[in-house]
């Protein structure tokens, strides 16, 4: 099996939790992987242990997915590594500062870029081309927001 016969997946908010988690498990199953996260240290860390421990190629992006045009540039930077992504998992999420309640217009469209907007837009991007591919997958983790109640 050549590399780019190997199954490709795409992770964002790879560098802990369920997002550090989902490319344990993928790795475990010989994927090829692209982390995407804001914190270097941690993703680099990460795809260290990954492709030490079931030899898969680990690439990494530091992107913060809040910026716009962030679904267009992970999107070129997939493809530069492969033609084709087998798996999205979208685990994005904009942690918020304060409690909801007290959040102003310009931080709530900041969680709906990061949290709605880019999971969209990637979503769209690569979700054409697994229908014409006739496979893929996509799987969408954005409970960022469920995490905190009103108040205390």
């Amino acid at each position: 099996m050549s590399v780019h016969d190997t199954p490709f997946a795409i992770i964002t908010g790879a560098s802990r939790g369920i997002g550090a988690e989902y490319a344990r498990a993928l790795a475990s199953r010989h994927y090829d992987l692209l982390l995407v996260s804001r914190d270097e240290k941690r993703l680099r860390h990460l795809a260290s242990e990954l492709r030490e421990k079931h030899n898969v190629e680990v690439m990494v992006e530091l992107l913060d997915l809040s910026q716009t045009n962030a679904a267009n540039h992970l999107y070129i930077a997939a493809k530069n590594h492969r033609e084709k992504v087998d798996v999205l998992i979208n685990n994005c999420r904009f942690p918020l500062s304060k409690p909801f309640e007290v959040l102003s217009v310009e931080e709530w469209t900041g969680v709906m870029d990061q949290n709605a907007t880019c999971a969209f837009n990637l979503s769209q991007i690569l979700g054409r081309e697994m229908l014409s591919n006739g496979k893929g997958r996509i799987i969408h983790i954005l409970s960022g927001l469920a995490e905190r109640g009103l108040g205390n």
